[in-house]
Parts: C-alpha cells; structure tokens; sequence
C-alpha cells in the first residue's frame, strides 16, 4: 500500500489528506504547531471548496457556519473612482447544488476537517513536528522531520 505525506494541517492539507484516505491510501500529516491554528484567514469560499468538502463528509459541519445571503442578494459591489457603482454581484445557487459564494469563519472549517480526518481509517496526524528535509530515489521518498524543540522526531 502507498504511503503520502501531506505537510500542513491547514484546510489544504487536512482536505487533501482526507480525500487521499479515502482512495485507499495511507497518509500522515505533519504540522509544526501544536495545535492547529483557528484564526481566520479564509473569509469567503465557493461552490467547488463546498462540493469538495462534500466529498470530505463535512458540507453540514461547514454549512451551519457559513452565510451565503438570499437568492437574488447583491453579495459584492464594484465602484468606480467616484464611488458609482458599475457592477453588482448578485447571489445565485451555482450548477453544484450550492450557493456560488458564501461566507465562513476558517476555525469551523478547521474544526469540521480535523473531525474528519480523526476519524478518517488509515490517517495519522501528527503535531508539533516539522518536515526538515526529504530524500527521492527510485524506491520512494524519505522524510525528516524534527519535534518543535529541535530533536530528531520519530
């Protein structure tokens, strides 16, 4: 069986690492802090990110969270130097069955994917280590990684 090795348990990772896991692969995720950040960078996703987490089981975890606006809603508004309008973006539910934009703090998806991936079969997390180098040859990749504190981590 292949092994991946995904390196960051952002949203990225955690989403990639997850769909690997259900391909039948085994993946281990690395992440330099000890615990995974909450804070909000993500502000506005959509409708691929959520037909994607669908495919992660986590479009309900992700769907209390998140604010899309009415149909019909204007979401965005371009204004020109003068301040006129010149183009509205209105609110519409995209050809994947969900809205085409919406907004979501990124700490819920975070904690939706982690749940995820905690209890995704054949998926290892592991914190407070950090990838210090890799190696490829025609066997395969080798990975180093050092605990927060310097060591060499197992």
């Amino acid at each position: 069986m292949k092994h991946a090795c995904v390196v960051g348990a952002g949203p990225v990772g955690l989403t990639v690492a997850i769909l690997l896991a259900r391909q039948g692969m085994r993946v281990t995720v690395f992440e330099r802090q000890r615990e995974i950040q909450r804070g909000v960078r993500t502000v506005a996703l959509d409708d691929e990110c959520l037909r994607i987490w669908q495919s992660c089981g986590v479009e309900r975890e992700i769907a209390a969270h998140w604010d899309g606006g009415a149909p019909g809603a204007v979401m965005c508004r371009y204004l020109t130097p003068r301040g006129r309008t010149f183009l509205r973006l209105r609110q519409c539910d995209g050809d994947l069955g969900y809205p085409q934009a919406v907004v979501v703090h990124e700490g819920a998806i975070v904690e939706a994917l982690l749940a995820a991936a905690r209890r995704t079969e054949g998926l290892a997390l592991r914190f407070g280590v950090e990838v210090a180098g890799m190696r490829q040859d025609a066997r395969g990749v080798e990975v180093d990684i050092r605990a927060a504190d310097g060591s060499v981590a197992a």
